[in-house]
């Protein structure tokens, strides 16, 4: 009789209908995780564009959303980086994740300037200054410095408190007025205009992709080897002679530098 019993039982555990029910109840499981994730999402979405949730506003942390809405962190982590992927929020390395901002644009129209870019969406631009040094021009990049000593400036563009561009300017050794502290506090663009008669207004610039190194990636607030833009920039008078050059390396998750083309 025990022998019947547990033939049944074998029986019953190695029946389709026992597969049937496992599989359907793996996935009821899988589908309520996903479930948890969209409403997350669908929550913190919501909050954003009825403006609960303003540009700029810092969103709690992931163990304080998992905490708050009984989830474990990978249905947080999941929800969030789908908000990221539709740009809706930044993550900010060390800091947590914000809800966006609109990105400064920089091109022709704002005369190619960091300052009138950012102010022009609201918002307030700052440089820092990393590094001053007297150095040979040496990137063979066929701009009027190569090969020439310079002036390297290294500068750090931030749009309210976060890092969007790594900048470094190069000026012939002649101009002897960027070592001042009243050039280097102020415009660029207006300090040439002051000290050499001269208006920049003809711009030649070159892209490519560059991988921040350990200290470039430092200041940006980015993960080291992260891809940024970079731009070299010749600026010229409005002759067409050559002032400096400077090197742009932009974050252009933060910051959008247009081009314009006209026929």
């Amino acid at each position: 009789m025990l022998y019947h019993w547990l033939k049944n039982i074998i029986k019953a555990l190695t029946s389709k209908y026992f597969f049937r029910r496992s599989f359907i109840f793996i996935m009821r499981k899988s589908s309520d995780v996903i479930s948890l994730q969209e409403k997350l999402y669908q929550l913190i979405y919501q909050q954003i564009h009825s403006g609960k949730l303003k540009q700029g506003d810092k969103l709690p942390s992931e163990n304080e959303f998992a905490k708050k809405y009984q989830v474990s962190r990978v249905t947080v982590r999941k929800a969030l980086q789908k908000l990221v992927d539709e740009k809706l929020i930044v993550k900010k390395h060390g800091l947590g994740a914000f809800v966006s901002q609109p990105s400064p644009t920089e091109s022709l129209v704002t005369g190619g300037s960091f300052s009138d870019s950012v102010k022009q969406v609201g918002r307030h631009p700052s440089t820092k200054i990393i590094s001053f040094k007297e150095t040979v021009y040496d990137f063979n990049d066929n701009t009027f410095l190569n090969g020439a000593n310079v002036y390297q400036i290294d500068r750090l563009r931030i749009v309210d408190n976060t890092p969007v561009i790594y900048e470094i300017d190069y000026f012939p050794t002649d101009y002897t007025f960027v070592k001042t502290g009243d050039f280097l506090s102020h415009s660029f663009f207006k300090g040439i205009e002051k000290y050499l008669n001269l208006i920049p207004n003809n711009f030649e610039e070159y892209f490519q992709i560059f991988y921040a190194n350990q200290a470039m990636a430092s200041h940006l607030e980015v993960r080291s080897g992260s891809p940024v833009m970079e731009v070299t920039q010749v600026v010229n008078d409005k002759n067409g002679t050559p002032i400096y050059v400077n090197k742009q390396y932009i974050d252009s998750s933060k910051y959008i530098y247009a081009v314009k083309h006209s026929k």
